[in-house]
């Protein structure tokens, strides 16, 4: 019976135990040992900078066929810059007759650049030539780009591809740009992406691409969010039923005192209030839900309507509604007796109207169309 054993023994060349003492290279030898046999298996390298940054990983297996010599199977190196950022990195794959490193097809390059705050501003991949025995682009390859403001805050994200035939960077349909806006304490205010046109040769919007807003009050708390999604029809920003939106208010002491959600109805083109959360700041700062309300306590049907709407409520928090048309006027006004009630509406002329339920503790408003002929 064969027993495996590994014995590592480190060696420190070039240096010192402590990468604060200067550049140092770990070498690991794997020895395969049997009640017979007694042969060196693997061997690993680890090279390291004056700054402790890995530069250099091998790996090599013991060959006793090629005159008992170590044979390479693996090598990737990287770069740095005078900050310790990672600027390339370079993978070796196969061994040459003569023992040296060579690189094949499967290898990979890729490179990194940063601007003075060590913000990444681009990637670049290449691909390995047998016919050139040279690093090039191919079409499979990538470009990638950063930009940042003063505050190092990301303003903007483009990709690129790489065109064999014009031999150069482009854009293709599955390329994505994004930006990014902040306020003047570095809140972000936007976000907002574009797809790229071939036929047009620039970049658009179009039906996959997002836009969100954000909002802050004068201590920084974030009091709205909204999203957008393109309209290829109007050729526009608008929204769609996937769209949320919210607002959120805060006392002077910034503690969150509520939250509103709202959802986008595509029948009245509008947002619809669907529920909302009243907080309150207790001594030690944490903060209770005093009250959610959701818009799920309230079914009004149908919608639009002709001459009659049903109103059913889950409960009696309600005392009574008024309806007013897009003007602001009231032209109804009802006490709430129950849970459910009829409403007559055909004498209201055919428009927009808003119902609005009105309770000790909240109220809320929904939106509904009236379409007498």
């Amino acid at each position: 019976m064969e027993i495996m054993r590994n014995i590592i023994i480190l060696g420190l060349l070039l240096g010192l135990v402590s990468s604060s003492f200067g550049q140092h290279i770990e070498i690991c030898i794997k020895y395969n040992y049997s009640s017979n046999d007694s042969t060196l298996s693997r061997k690993y390298e680890t090279h390291y900078d004056y700054n402790d940054n890995v530069i250099l990983t091998s790996e090599y297996s013991w060959s006793s066929y090629y005159e008992n010599v170590w044979v390479g199977e693996e090598k990737q190196e990287w770069t740095y810059d005078s900050n310790s950022n990672q600027t390339s990195y370079t993978e070796y794959t196969d061994w040459s007759g003569s023992g040296e490193w060579k690189h094949n097809w499967l290898d990979e390059k890729w490179e990194k650049t940063y601007d003075s705050n060590s913000n990444q501003t681009s990637y670049l991949t290449y691909s390995w030539s047998d016919e050139l025995n040279d690093w090039i682009h191919k079409s499979d390859d990538e470009k990638w780009e950063w930009t940042y403001d003063s505050n190092s805050n990301q303003t903007s994200y483009i990709e690129y591809s790489w065109s064999v035939d014009l031999n150069d960077w482009i854009h293709r349909s599955d390329d994505e740009k994004w930006e990014w806006t902040y306020d003047a304490n570095s809140n972000q205010t936007s976000y907002i992406e574009y797809s790229w046109s071939s036929s047009l040769n620039d970049w658009i919007h179009d039906s996959d691409d997002d836009k969100w807003e954000k909002t802050y009050d004068s201590n920084s708390n974030q009091t709205s969010y909204i999203e957008y999604s393109w309209s290829s029809d109007l050729n526009d920003w608008t929204h769609d039923p996937w769209d949320e939106k919210w607002e959120k208010t805060y006392d002077s002491n910034s503690n969150q005192t509520s939250h509103l959600i709202y959802y986008w109805s595509s029948d009245l083109y509008d947002w619809i209030f669907t529920s909302s959360i009243y907080c309150e700041t207790n001594g030690n700062g944490s903060t209770n839900i005093l009250k959610e309300f959701d818009l799920g306590e309230i079914d009004l049907y149908p919608n639009p309507a002709d001459d009659q709407i049903i109103l059913q409520m889950e409960s009696n928090d309600y005392s009574s509604l008024v309806v007013r048309n897009i003007t602001g006027q009231i032209v109804m006004q009802k006490q709430i007796n129950n849970t459910q009630m009829q409403l007559d509406v055909s004498a209201l002329q055919s428009g927009l109207y808003l119902i609005e339920l009105q309770g000790k503790v909240k109220s809320i408003t929904e939106k509904i169309i009236i379409r007498n002929k």
